[in-house]
C-alpha cells in the first residue's frame, strides 16, 4: 500500500511539473504576479488608475472616497504635518468598481 501511494505521488508530481513551470514563466512575464498589489505614491497612482490629472485623484482621497488606511495610506514622517499619501492600486480599483449603494 505504501509503495502504491509513493508511486501515485510521483506520477502526480511528474504530471504537474510542466504546468508549474508554465505558471512560473507566466508570472515572470507579467512582472512577478504582484502588479495588482502595488502601493504607489499619489503622484504616480493617478496615472495608473486612469484619472485625468493629479487633482482628480487627490479629491477622491480628500472627500473620503478612498478611505484612510484601506485604499489610501498616509506615510508621513513623525515630524511632518503634511500627509504623504500612497494608494493601494488594487483596493482603489475594487472601490471604484463597487456601486455607491453597496460601499461601506
Amino acid at each position: 500500500m505504501e509503495i502504491a501511494v509513493a508511486d501515485l505521488q510521483q506520477i502526480i508530481s511528474e504530471a504537474l511539473q510542466p504546468l508549474l513551470e508554465e505558471i512560473q514563466e507566466l508570472k515572470a512575464q507579467s512582472g512577478g504576479g504582484s502588479a495588482a498589489q502595488k502601493t504607489l505614491p499619489l503622484h504616480e497612482a493617478w496615472k495608473v488608475l486612469g484619472y485625468r490629472n493629479y487633482q482628480c485623484c487627490w479629491r477622491k482621497v480628500k472627500s473620503g472616497h478612498y478611505r484612510a488606511n484601506r485604499e489610501a495610506i498616509d506615510r508621513r514622517g513623525p515630524s511632518c504635518t503634511k500627509p504623504d499619501w500612497y494608494l493601494d492600486v488594487a483596493a482603489c480599483e475594487k472601490r471604484d468598481r463597487t456601486m455607491a449603494g453597496k460601499r461601506k
